[in-house]
This record gives structure tokens, C-alpha cells and sequence, in this order.
């Protein structure tokens, strides 16, 4: 269920977009052309996974996005190199929020939009989380993979 980076989306009212690292590119393209038509009002949550503070791409970007479309968008910045890494528990920065370790279950469960019609996850990154989140990058979505024990099903599952 490869997908290939097209607005508008048909029938999409929410998108959860599922970021790691570099994967962030295609996501960081459609949150333009999502939030600059004015005739559009999906709804986006952005989770946004790095090994660390200094390996977020655009987020002077993205936080300018969320502060110009706070009705729109959601961003949730997860940092960890290990799915239990609490190493960077201890980042301060003014307002900076993120949750630690790995894009998981859990995390998801908690801060994307819950299954149903007219939502989608939209999944980028390393083939690691593809395989965690998914089962592959390519493959049918997998049983006992993170989203489809969340309910999510091939239809409401696009990886790029």
C-alpha cells in the first residue's frame, strides 16, 4: 500500500502522520499543501520520531506550521535510540514537549487519531519502524504489527 504523495485526499478528514527521521520530506510537502488550501479541513497529527534534539529536520518549520494552524495541526516530537531510551528525558528547551524512545503502540494508541472513516496513517521512515509499525514497507499490513493491533487495516495505511 505504497502511496505516492497526492492532494487532495479524497475522503480524508484526518491524517496521522508517522515520521522518522529523513521521512519527515514527503510528510513536510503535504503539510504544505494541505495547510495553504484554503478549501481544505483535514485534520493532522504529526508524529515526529529522531535520535535526538539536534536531529530534527525542519522544526523551526513545523512549529511555525503548528502555531499558524493550531486548528489544523498537532505535533508530537518523539526522541530515542532505543525503543526505552530515556536519555533525552532531560532536554530542556522553552515550550519543547516531546515524548522518549521509539514511535510505538503505545504512542500511537495515545496520540494518533483512533480508526475510522476518513482516517488515515500516512507512515515515513527508517525500514525498522516500517517493520515495527507495519510488518514491511511494501507488504500487506501485517497481523500482530502495531497498527493493525490497533485496528488499522490495509485501506487506512499508506507508507511512502
Amino acid at each position: 500500500n505504497v502511496k505516492k504523495f497526492r492532494h487532495p485526499f479524497n475522503n480524508v478528514k484526518r491524517i496521522t502522520m508517522i515520521a522518522g527521521g529523513t521521512g519527515i520530506a514527503p510528510m513536510i510537502q503535504a503539510l504544505h499543501a494541505l495547510l495553504e488550501d484554503p478549501t481544505d479541513e483535514t485534520k493532522i497529527r504529526l508524529l515526529y520520531g529522531n535520535k535526538d534534539l539536534n536531529g530534527i529536520m525542519l522544526k523551526t518549520e513545523l512549529d511555525d506550521m503548528v502555531e499558524r494552524h493550531r486548528d489544523r495541526l498537532e505535533v508530537y516530537y518523539v526522541l530515542g535510540q532505543e525503543e526505552a531510551d530515556e536519555t533525552n528525558a532531560r532536554v530542556k528547551e522553552a515550550n519543547f514537549i516531546h515524548e522518549i524512545g521509539w514511535i510505538n503502540e503505545e504512542k500511537i494508541r495515545r496520540l494518533a487519531f483512533p480508526v475510522g472513516e476518513g482516517s488515515i496513517v500516512w507512515v515515513c521512515g527508517v525500514d525498522a519502524m516500517y517493520d515495527s509499525l507495519a510488518g514491511s514497507r511494501a507488504k500487506p499490513l501485517s497481523e500482530g504489527s502495531a497498527l493493525h493491533n490497533l485496528g488499522y487495516r490495509d485501506d487506512s495505511v499508506w507508507r511512502s
